[in-house]
């Protein structure tokens, strides 16, 4: 199971909070890849669903996360 720890939530936001207008695709993934604890095994797993992601969040259709 692919899980965030407390500490790497925070960082999470702080992260995301430095990006007011946005984020694209390419950060998300890359922040999140690191923030999900996983193995290499997982990785294309986790990619995939992480764009799943994305799309269901950016409602607007902008590929910004606000």
């Amino acid at each position: 199971m692919m899980l965030i720890d407390n500490d790497k939530m925070a960082a999470l936001e702080k992260d995301f909070n430095t990006h007011p207008k946005g984020i694209g695709l390419p950060g998300f993934i890359f922040l999140m890849s690191y923030a999900i604890e996983h193995t290499p095994l997982q990785k294309y797993e986790l990619v995939q669903g992480l764009i799943k992601l994305f799309k269901d969040i950016d409602i607007n259709g902008d590929q910004q996360l606000e």
